[in-house]
């Protein structure tokens, strides 16, 4: 049996009844976002609407939507913008609960694949842990504290660069002819300047749905037939994130057959995405890829790593990197049992 579309980020794909989407920057490890067919991706903005630097609110949101305007669709699913306010409040006990608040409410929106945003660096203790644990992934243009991006080491993307020396670096850009062409673009388009930051918002919703647009696929499909109730099949799906280990696979892969008939490839498909997934993850894997030809088994980056120390080889055909195994049985006709029985190994040592 061939499975299709395997190598989505092993963390957790996010997953459509017609759209598959691998990560971005990592994928949600607590599950899989459910897209019924012809419904939108949904993407949270978040950024200040009512606190310190509200003025420059309306600035951001039209530069995301200028780049959306651009890039309307993910693989000819319509994208939908869906609004957050993240007050700007000098890290003060309000503001800082105004962003827990407001990242808690987009988590809730099972919907959301991304956020951009928050706006400010010093709520970042309070919104970016809530995407952490969630494991949403984000993607902002200001927040340049250097103390961030360790506070979302899975999900924390941004185009601003971090550290003191980020007013010198976008001073910079600001001259560069690439950014004042599209400042006047974007002042022929709303009618006012762009904010400080509106560009790197751009950039950042621009580099976001690129990134989508690269990790999905489209599933072929007909599930409408399979399961013909769309409600059914939204609750059947989300069962089958939530599973967590593989005798719950076997149980509910026969539920399946038992209510619905014979799988289709898609449902198939899934559920060998989940049996390779919880083994990978059972076994320490961060991740599993297709890299020059083959495929790669690849732990967490150490920083107690030796240089020269490398994994021992596994046999022939698979070899030991610093922190990755390769596997050259990629264009196998049986590499998915080959790949299964592989991460079974590793279960094992």
């Amino acid at each position: 049996m061939r499975h299709k579309g395997l190598l989505h980020l092993i963390a957790g794909a996010i997953c459509c009844l017609g759209l598959v989407f691998g990560g971005v920057a990592s994928a949600a490890p607590s599950g899989q976002v459910v897209i019924a067919k012809g419904q939108p991706v949904q993407i949270a903005v978040a950024v200040d609407d009512s606190g310190l630097l509200s003025e420059s609110g309306p600035s951001l949101r039209n530069a995301v939507q200028a780049a959306i305007e651009r890039h309307p669709t993910v693989r000819g699913f319509p994208i939908q913008i869906n609004a957050a306010d993240a007050t700007c409040g000098g890290g003060s006990s309000a503001s800082l609960a105004q962003n827990a608040t407001a990242a808690n409410s987009v988590v809730a929106n099972a919907q959301n694949v991304a956020v951009i945003g928050h706006a400010c660096s010093l709520e970042a203790p309070a919104w970016l842990p809530v995407y952490e644990s969630a494991g949403l992934v984000t993607i902002n243009g200001s927040t340049s504290g250097a103390f961030v991006p360790p506070l979302g080491p899975s999900i924390f993307n941004g185009t601003a660069v971090p550290g003191p020396g980020f007013d010198a670096w976008y001073a910079a850009v600001k001259l560069l002819p690439a950014d004042v062409r599209w400042s006047n673009f974007f002042q022929a388009r709303f009618g006012l300047s762009p904010a400080d930051f509106a560009d790197l918002y751009y950039d950042a919703a621009t580099v976001l749905v690129a990134a989508l647009e690269m990790s999905a696929r489209v599933d072929h499909d007909n599930l409408v037939d399979y399961i013909a109730d769309q409600d059914l099949r939204l609750r059947l799906y989300r069962r089958i994130a939530d599973l967590r280990d593989e005798t719950e696979i076997d149980a509910l892969s026969s539920e399946f057959t038992d209510r619905f008939g014979k799988l289709p490839e898609m449902v198939e498909n899934l559920f060998y995405q989940m049996r390779v997934k919880l083994r990978a993850e059972k076994a320490g894997l961060s991740a599993i890829n297709w890299e020059s030809g083959q495929i790669v088994l690849r732990y967490p980056a150490s920083s107690d790593d030796k240089d020269g120390q490398r994994l021992p080889d596994l046999g022939p055909g698979i070899r030991g990197g610093k922190n990755a195994f390769w596997c050259s049985f990629g264009k196998d006709e049986d590499w998915e049992e080959k790949l299964l029985e592989v991460l079974e190994r590793l279960n094992e040592k």
